[in-house]
């Protein structure tokens, strides 16, 4: 198993698409916490998919994917080859307030 600390993880953010190995089962879904303190993050909208027997990693034989309802809590210390496959979009941002949306050009 490999080592993580928050450190390790820059991309483990709320909203993120991830996927890793834990317990014999790979798992892949939507990071919903973060817990740097702690080290531990939650998934929801998970895949789970149990590794045959003698499967060392992601690239051997799989036994069939399993939509799972429900959220996991994990500890980065309990999973291995964590990868990030997607992280969301920065949501736009906008300094308007009421004042400026009522105001017009030109008005003191």
């Amino acid at each position: 198993m490999a080592s993580h600390d928050s450190t390790n993880s820059p991309d483990l953010i709320v909203g993120s698409l991830v996927s890793f190995t834990s317990a014999r089962e790979f798992y892949e879904g939507t990071v919903y916490f973060f817990n740097a303190e702690d080290a531990s993050f939650g998934i929801d909208d998970v895949s789970r998919t149990k590794l045959l027997a003698g499967a060392l990693s992601r690239t051997r034989l799989l036994t069939g994917d399993t939509r799972v309802e429900g959220q996991f809590q994990f500890f980065l210390k309990d999973i291995e080859d964590l990868m990030v496959i997607r992280v969301p979009s920065p949501e736009p941002t906008t300094n308007t307030t009421e004042d400026d949306q009522e105001s017009t050009p030109g008005e003191a």
